[in-house]
């Protein structure tokens, strides 16, 4: 009875036991706790793949005991006959799985930080470090537990979905994933390809399922391309896709820290320049793509959702990629060209990110609207002249360029949305003489929406 009391799982614990008290989740759940094997934890601990613990709670009726070790007293009680049992209890942690570090960025705007003495007055382990080394303006990092307490996370959300579309594309699942590095990533390049074949090699179970079905969906866009997969049928890409939305929302419902850092890219240092930082030039490059990634995500999903970005423009320094950086493992000319697609994609999101505040804004200065939509009419003329004669539309280059249609399509998005604001600052000046104006603020609008209608497939 002692070993329960102490935090160790009981040996037996008989129904209804005083002595022995439930463990912490059958107590919070008000179920039966009933450990059937000894030494092991209870059937309802045990089904959940958890260890069963023991919060010692301090019950007293009178004056609080100063004592911190065990007790276990028996109150009889006269004249009713019944017994009350009193345990004081030290307290003990919930046990965690998986202690593994993580980090959080954040810049020298922050509170100093301490680090705590021993007993003796030497000071413990270094609770931050830095790894900037820019000049008054250091990148601070903090350990922290990966996981909060009491919250179960996820083992490999997506796992079912990825093992059922790997059944549908055996034996060719290698060639489909070959596939997406070939065609998809070199126009997209946020994953690092040299870390995925490493990790593949070494433990593929250690790469985010959610991320393997995203990708073999959207490789079989280009199954006709492959020499050996076009003499077989492509699997269903409906259900494929769906398969990849299940493993997104399974991801979503049970976040594990990749979902976390996701979503928090702020506090994990992606919105600053990693230039300076004691880190190696493969990591600097990773950092930099990844952020790109989602600022494009995040700022292109915002017109198509119709909802505010979550990045400010004003809250990142992170410089947009080079194509030295992000043709180090490429070898052709026509990957190099469709590297090029991502650095134009990245200088026209930094455009679109200049107006986005614009198109949410609740209270508009007209004047002001005005003379910057004039600032961003002339920097997105500029882009489109300095764009490469192999990313334009209807030249004989472009087609073989990936990701040259979607980009011409993004410009000519962006166009119609200036055109669109601008028209909507005419609508909104009071001024006699601005009916001219209108006029050819409407007619700028309708040419650029007969672009975007006349733009064929590249």
């Amino acid at each position: 009875m002692v070993e329960s009391v102490s935090g160790q799982i009981p040996i037996v614990r008989p129904y209804r036991s005083h002595a022995i008290p439930a463990c912490d989740y059958c107590k919070k759940r008000k179920i039966r706790c009933d450990i059937d094997l000894p030494g092991q934890p209870c059937r309802f601990c045990r089904t959940r793949q958890e260890t069963c613990s023991y919060t010692q709670q301090e019950k007293m009726t009178g004056e609080a005991s100063s004592a911190g070790g065990i007790e276990q007293n028996t109150d009889h009680r006269r004249g009713d006959g019944r017994a009350m049992y009193r345990m004081i209890e030290a307290w003990r942690p919930l046990q965690l799985v998986g202690m593994e570090k993580t980090y959080l960025y954040c810049n020298n705007t922050l509170a100093p930080i301490r680090p705590k003495h021993t007993a003796e007055g030497n000071p413990a382990a270094k609770l931050y470090n830095t790894i900037s080394n820019a000049p008054g303006n250091p990148i601070v990092y903090l350990t922290v537990p990966r996981r909060r307490k009491g919250l179960n996370t996820a083992v490999d959300p997506g796992r079912t979905q990825r093992d059922i579309i790997e059944q549908i594309l055996s034996p060719f699942a290698a060639e489909v994933r070959r596939l997406y590095f070939d065609r998809l990533h070199p126009c997209f390049p946020i994953l690092d390809e040299k870390t995925f074949s490493d990790m593949w090699q070494k433990d593929n179970g250690r790469i985010s399922s959610t991320l393997l079905c995203d990708l073999y969906a959207s490789a079989l866009s280009f199954w006709k391309c492959s020499e050996l997969l076009q003499n077989y049928p492509r699997p269903d890409m409906h259900f494929t896709w769906n398969q990849a939305v299940a493993a997104l929302q399974d991801d979503f419902m049970a976040p594990t820290i990749s979902t976390v850092h996701a979503a928090l890219l702020d506090m994990v240092g992606l919105h600053r320049d990693p230039t300076l930082w004691k880190a190696t030039a493969h990591e600097k490059s990773v950092r930099i793509r990844l952020w790109w990634g989602v600022l494009i995500h995040d700022y292109w999903s915002s017109i198509g959702h119709g909802i505010p970005p979550t990045t400010d423009p004003r809250y990142y320094d992170v410089p947009i990629p080079t194509s030295d950086m992000l043709a180090m493992s490429l070898a052709s000319e026509t990957q190099r060209r469709a590297t090029t697609s991502f650095i134009n994609l990245c200088k026209l999101s930094q455009i679109l990110g200049d107006i986005l505040p614009f198109v949410y804004s609740l209270q508009l200065d007209v004047e002001e609207v005005s003379r910057s939509l004039r600032k961003t009419e002339c920097v997105l003329d500029d882009w489109a002249i300095a764009l490469p004669e192999y990313l334009r539309p209807y030249s004989s280059l472009s087609c073989t360029v990936n990701g040259a249609s979607n980009l011409w399509f993004s410009y000519l998005s962006v166009k119609v949305l200036i055109c669109r604001l601008a028209f909507k600052t005419t609508l909104k000046n009071s001024k006699p003489s601005i009916s001219e104006a209108r006029q050819y603020r409407l007619a700028l609008l309708r040419d650029a929406s007969c672009d975007v209608v006349d733009l064929s497939p590249l």
